[in-house]
């Protein structure tokens, strides 16, 4: 929805942040939907943008591609965030709450 933008490597990392002055007068769960929707958003750009390279490289629908495409799906999420599924609250793995 454009209120917050953020920057991940291809492995995930959050590495920028920009916040819309939109934000200013909204509740901190709306930032925070805000902020996880972006960065769901960019790991999912982060991992089209790395397939895409390993295609280029290793031919469409080589198995290198494929074990690119799983690790993608499983270490930055990738389905969750394209879909919006997922639990409440879910941070990932590697996350301890």
């Amino acid at each position: 929805n454009g209120l917050a933008e953020v920057t991940v490597t291809t492995s995930g990392a959050l590495v920028d942040l920009n916040l819309a002055t939109e934000l200013e007068d909204s509740s901190l769960a709306e930032i925070r939907n805000a902020l996880l929707q972006a960065s769901a958003d960019a790991r999912v750009q982060a991992s089209q943008g790395a397939l895409a390279v390993a295609a280029r490289h290793y031919g469409e629908g080589s198995k290198t591609v494929d074990q690119f495409e799983d690790f993608y799906t499983k270490m930055l999420r990738v389905s969750d965030a394209a879909t919006g599924e997922g639990p409440d609250g879910d941070a990932g793995p590697g996350v301890l709450r």
